[in-house]
């Protein structure tokens, strides 16, 4: 590859054979003179990033504005939420994360406060993203010396939550979903006048059904029909059916959303499940 241009002094814009055009990452690059030849296999390469079009604006701006220590970081982490999650994230986590990565570091190091008033909900509603939260703090506390409060680590995790949307929401979108959710189990709570045991099974079920009917109203898409079956469940669970009609009335008047029949079933069902002991 031919490098043609120096972004810092460790990262460096290339043209490949093809005529693509690439960042590569390793230690002191920019010290070199352009142009030059890079051999590809050469030990001083650390990590190479292709330039699509649509987002070479982004990656200038992380590589001139964001420190190469704070990209390695990042870059692990991802690495890990890949691990954990077994799914497709995102091509823009990157640039989202260490932004905030960075911000997180530098407000530390001038004693900022960080408010995070979902950090517990969070924690029940996206368990495994934020276990990748709370190995993202361990990571960074091991690279750079500095301990962030734990509640960043339900802020790291809603970035892979976002990740993992549909062509990647907003991130006030993915805040949406959680302040849904939480405001849903209140309703609950509230309505089946019962003792609900959050650490289990059943409610962690019930969570992770939250999530992706909302993911599905979000996305305008729906589940088979079966009107049957709900008119049969919901002679036999009263208490739960009045439940039910309070989350449809709250997401109707708030959202907007039309909950179908079969989404009721199984909302249903849940609850069903969440009331019995």
């Amino acid at each position: 590859m031919k490098v043609i241009k120096k972004i810092n002094n460790n990262i460096v814009m290339a043209k490949m054979r093809d005529g693509s055009e690439v960042f590569v990452v390793g230690r002191g690059l920019g010290f070199r003179q352009t142009p030059f030849i890079l051999n590809d296999n050469d030990e001083i390469i650390e990590k190479i990033f292709t330039q699509q079009d649509k987002n070479a604006d982004k990656y200038m701006a992380i590589f001139t504005q964001i420190p190469l220590p704070i990209i390695n970081i990042t870059e692990k982490i991802i690495e890990e939420g890949k691990e954990l999650l077994q799914a497709n994230l995102n091509e823009l986590l990157l640039f989202s994360l260490a932004d905030h990565i960075n911000n997180s570091v530098e407000r530390e190091e001038g004693t900022d406060e960080v408010i995070n008033t979902l950090h517990w909900e969070i924690k029940h509603i996206y368990p495994t993203e934020t276990k990748i939260g709370e190995y993202a703090l361990s990571l960074i506390k091991e690279k750079t010396a500095i301990t962030l409060p734990k509640e960043e680590s339900s802020l790291i995790a809603l970035h892979f939550v976002n990740a993992q949307l549909k062509n990647g929401a907003d991130f006030s979108e993915t805040s949406k979903i959680t302040q849904i959710i939480k405001d849903i189990v209140t309703i609950v709570k509230y309505n089946l006048k019962k003792n609900i045991n959050e650490d289990s099974i059943n409610f962690a079920r019930f969570v992770t059904h939250l999530r992706y009917f909302i993911f599905r109203q979000i996305n305008n898409e729906s589940l088979n029909e079966q009107s049957e079956l709900y008119e049969v469940v919901k002679k036999t669970a009263e208490q739960e059916l009045e439940c039910l009609k309070k989350i449809c009335l709250y997401l109707e008047n708030n959202y907007n959303w039309h909950v179908t029949t079969d989404e009721q079933l199984y909302l249903l069902l849940h609850l069903k499940r969440l009331s019995t002991k």
